[in-house]
């Protein structure tokens, strides 16, 4: 035996392998080259539920031979359920099974993934909806209408499993008081679990019911009120079937019409409107006709996704009720790319930078035209120090730059876009500079770099900078400056305060700089933000406010959707305007102000070949 060759400290276990000596030891572990999906998989159950089958796989090795003894790792990897028995043991058929698996909380894909070392094998199953357990109203209910004519908005049901909506459910509607007639009897619901009838006529005048009734759950009755005829009529003239995103206002606000039964126009009628499906909110609410017989409600915000009735009630004729719809807010398309010039923000900084640009892509959630060239090295903006960037663009292109404007606690920054569509004017290239001198002190205010730079990043995206372009500003450069957009002014009305006398309609206050020193307010805050003494802290005043909260209000949400954004108004602050009081609201205290200067640079009008077809300066 040669063990001297190995050294004295080798133990004489180790010899035979250590020193290549011949013997009878243990046979080479077998390795795993293949892990197989043996049961479990494409299962369907409901969700929340365990599916029947336990997944199982196969442990191989390169000969295809079983492998038993080792332990294999169940993990979840989509769908959120959750598996017992993790982690498996091989038995001698080489098959490792799981404990249970319990499907996620919704319904849709899952997935499990059995691992062993770097070998894998993906087990799926689909959380299914069901069975359907209660029924319930939709819209439609509580409705008036004369006798003999069909209600407004036809009545709709809502089958759920208790969580989820049901499809494929049948419905059957009956009129059981009052003489009518529904269209048509039985239904199906949809893909969203809701059932609608065509028409509702109902009978003579009085009360009207009409039951609807699914198999296995309680009954639902509409009600209704057949109404004699009268002196008056109401008719929808604007507003009616609107669509919008789940919490946004409504593009078109409901209007609605007056006369006599000889067809006259009546003004000076006392209207009501009020919600009555959909879960949303309506301001403004008491009107009274004008000379034309009409009266407009001041704001509808749309509740949750699915349908939305608003009914408009006078005093002698039946009311009218309009109808919407509610549709899911879907993923933001619209992308913002930040590039940081020369010298480089700090992490911090650049991280404050991003969390403006992620808060407004949860504002602007629409697509733009891209742009299909690019930019010139330092050619975009001001004579700044500018990288090329190549085409498309999708949507716009910020450089963000820190440098010293005027030393501290005067400007904190200029912005605004540079390079603009044509068509709509919308930027896709713009600058925001931060005086370097500002930001230890808008770093002591918590999010207040944060909250600065998404305010300036408003600026290049159009707020306050393309207005008079877009028509949307009047009388600039006076005490009355104000914005004349329709969504902007909706949400405006909204915003108001209850005790607040400004009329439905009005236009939304810019800032005019009246009461204010030239240090305090300057060019370039007057005639691009909201009037400090009406939205005192909303974020896109000129004056920021240090000892609190700057939130986003709806109102200037809106305003980006009078430039032909898609916006999410649901994205926004709760905010309420303080009560107005002789222009001033009460207690008004002037903040420290934003200091902005007029960006230096033109906006430039690019067509789509790339041409600069116009220059606008503010």
């Amino acid at each position: 035996m040669q063990r001297a060759r190995c050294g004295i400290a080798v133990v004489v276990v180790l010899a035979a392998v250590g020193c290549g000596e011949s013997g009878d030891g243990p046979a080479p572990s077998p390795v795993p080259t293949s892990l197989t999906v043996l049961a479990g998989n494409a299962q369907s159950a409901r969700y929340g539920t365990a599916v029947a089958v336990a997944p199982a796989v196969m442990l191989r090795d390169a000969e295809g031979a079983a492998i038993g003894g080792l332990d294999v790792t169940f993990s979840v990897t989509a769908g959120n359920g959750a598996v017992t028995g993790a982690t498996a043991r091989t038995s001698t058929t080489g098959v490792a099974t799981a404990g249970s698996w319990t499907l996620g909380p919704v319904p849709g894909a899952n997935v499990l993934r059995a691992t062993i070392g770097t070998l894998g094998a993906t087990i799926t199953a689909t959380g299914t909806i069901g069975p359907a357990s209660s029924i319930a109203m939709q819209g439609g209910n509580g409705q008036s209408a004369p006798a003999g004519t069909t209600v407004a908005v036809p009545p709709s049901v809502l089958v759920t499993d208790g969580t989820y909506n049901v499809p494929d459910v049948d419905v059957t509607f009956v009129v059981t008081q009052g003489g009518g007639s529904v269209t048509p009897a039985v239904l199906r619901t949809g893909t969203d679990g809701r059932a609608q009838v065509a028409s509702w006529q109902l009978g003579g005048a009085g009360p009207q019911t009409l039951t609807a009734t699914a198999s296995g759950m309680a009954p639902i009755t509409f009600s209704a009120m057949a109404t004699a005829s009268t002196s008056n009529t109401i008719a929808k003239i604007a507003g009616d079937n609107a669509t919008a995103f789940a919490g946004n206002f409504t593009p078109t606000l409901p209007v609605i019409e007056v006369r006599t039964a000889s067809g006259q126009l009546v003004p000076d009628v006392a209207v009501t409107f009020a919600i009555t499906g959909g879960g949303g909110t309506a301001s403004r609410t008491a009107a009274t006709t004008n000379a034309n017989g009409r009266a407009t409600l001041g704001a509808w915000r749309f509740g949750v996704t699915g349908v939305q009735t608003l009914t408009a009630t006078i005093a002698d004729a039946p009311p009218a009720t309009f109808t919407g719809t509610a549709t899911p807010i879907p993923p933001s398309q619209y992308d913002i790319e930040v590039i940081f010039l020369d010298p480089q923000p700090t992490a911090a900084q650049q991280a404050a930078f991003l969390a403006a640009r992620d808060r407004w892509r949860q504002i602007i959630v629409g697509d733009v035209t891209d742009v299909g060239f690019g930019i010139v090295a330092n050619g975009a903006c001001g004579g700044f120090t500018t990288p090329a960037v190549p085409g498309p663009i999708d949507d716009v292109i910020i450089f963000a730059r820190i440098g010293s404007i005027d030393g501290p606690s005067h400007i904190l920054a200029q912005a605004g876009p540079c390079l603009l569509r044509d068509r709509g004017q919308l930027a896709y290239a713009g600058v925001v500079s931060f005086d370097i001198d500002d930001l230890d002190y808008l770093g002591s205010l918590g999010n207040g770099l944060s909250d600065v730079a998404f305010h300036e990043f408003g600026h290049v995206l159009g707020f306050g900078t393309i207005w008079s372009n877009l028509g949307v500003l009047v009388s600039p450069g006076t005490a009355d400056v104000a914005f004349t957009g329709t969504a902007g002014r909706q949400a405006y009305a909204a915003m108001l305060s209850p005790g607040s006398t400004v009329a439905t309609g009005a236009d939304v206050p810019v800032e005019n700089c009246a009461g204010y020193s030239p240090s305090q307010c300057g060019l370039g805050t007057r005639d691009g933000h909201w009037r400090e003494p009406v939205f005192t802290s909303e974020i896109m005043t000129g004056f920021y406010n240090s000892s609190g909260t700057n939130p986003f209000s709806a109102v200037s949400a809106a305003s980006m959707r009078d430039l032909a954004y898609v916006v999410n108004d649901a994205a926004t602050d709760a905010f309420t305007l303080p009560l107005v009081l002789g222009g001033f609201r009460s207690g008004a205290a002037i903040d420290r102000p934003f200091r902005e200067e007029l960006a230096p640079w033109p906006m430039l009008l690019v067509d789509a070949a790339g041409r600069i077809v116009g220059e606008i300066r503010r």
